[in-house]
């Protein structure tokens, strides 16, 4: 083999090596997909979104068995300690974003407020790119509906954004890609 093919040889094993070492992403590479009534995709540009969570608590349950234990059997009803898990869990998230002149967010949270919680129920997708700006990772988030509604204090001095938040409840959270 000469030197020339030697490092082809080299840099095609280097290339095919990194091709199978998962792409760490990043952050800020996100889009969160939430439909309303009355909304266009302008509507849903979110600066920041947290509280992405599925828990499940751990039950640890001491049962004492038949089995003897200690000097010569004396003693009784060795306690065995078993952890078992629990029902999932769900956080909830917080949806962070720019006030505009939409009211699509009130009016969702006002419909909830007034009852019809189970009608305005939706479907909330996070999806996160690479950096060649394909859909790597995907997450669903289903049973999605206001639980406050918040915005940022105001101040004369200030020269920040006026921040309009949500906090959504949901009942399911699974990675679908």
């Amino acid at each position: 083999m000469t030197n020339y093919e030697l490092r082809i040889t080299n840099y095609l094993t280097v290339v095919q090596s990194a091709s199978r070492i998962p792409e760490v992403l990043t952050a800020h590479r996100f889009y969160l997909e939430l439909t309303l009534e009355g909304q266009n995709d302008a509507n849903c540009f979110f600066l920041e979104c947290q509280g992405f969570k599925r828990t499940q608590e751990v039950i640890e349950i001491s049962e004492v068995t038949s089995q003897t234990w200690g000097k010569k059997g004396q003693s009784k009803g060795q306690v065995v300690r078993t952890k078992l898990p629990s029902n999932p869990k769900s956080g909830n998230l917080t949806l962070r974003r720019g006030t505009t002149n939409s009211m699509d967010f009130w009016k969702w949270f006002e419909k909830v407020e007034k009852g019809n919680w189970s009608e305005q129920r939706r479907l909330v997708a996070l999806s996160i790119y690479n950096q060649a700006n394909q859909e790597i990772a995907r997450f669903e988030l289903a049973g999605a509906w206001p639980a406050s509604y918040k915005i940022a204090d105001v101040n004369a001095r200030s020269h920040d954004i006026e921040i309009e938040e949500v906090e959504v409840a949901f009942e399911e959270f699974k990675r679908v890609k």
